[in-house]
């Protein structure tokens, strides 16, 4: 189900922790972190699991993504391959996804940076 315009705009106003506060937990452990300083997103979760050399189903993700989805990528422990770089992140924006959150690694983070597409991973890798 979509987020109202208006609730999405009234999160993107206030500090991340007063929402923590409010509904006492989080929505990411601390280990996951912007890739570049100031990314901020909000939106509705579309998620996927995969784990090391699979991406079958992030392609298959792609094509379903609707404007205003958050991707949300669970690598299963995986935080040595990067599953999504510059490349992803231009593809799944040009299809309205408005950031991407990965439990895992990310590339190519000053390309993203320069996309100005607010991800966040919970490492950097060059390995692909």
């Amino acid at each position: 189900m979509a987020i109202s315009p208006e609730l999405l705009k009234k999160c993107l106003e206030v500090p991340v922790a007063n929402i923590g506060h409010l509904t006492f937990f989080g929505f990411m452990d601390g280990g996951i972190r912007p890739i570049y300083k100031g990314a901020r997103l909000a939106g509705t979760a579309r998620t996927v699991q995969f784990p090391g050399f699979d991406g079958t189903a992030m392609q298959d993700l792609m094509d379903v993504i609707e404007p205003g989805d958050v991707v949300m990528i669970d690598r299963l422990g995986d935080n040595r391959y990067a599953c999504f770089g510059d490349g992803a992140a231009f593809r799944i924006r040009s299809k309205g996804a408005v950031g991407c959150v990965i439990d895992g690694a990310a590339t190519d983070a000053l390309e993203i940076e320069g996309l100005g597409f607010p991800t966040f991973s919970r490492s950097i890798s060059p390995i692909t």
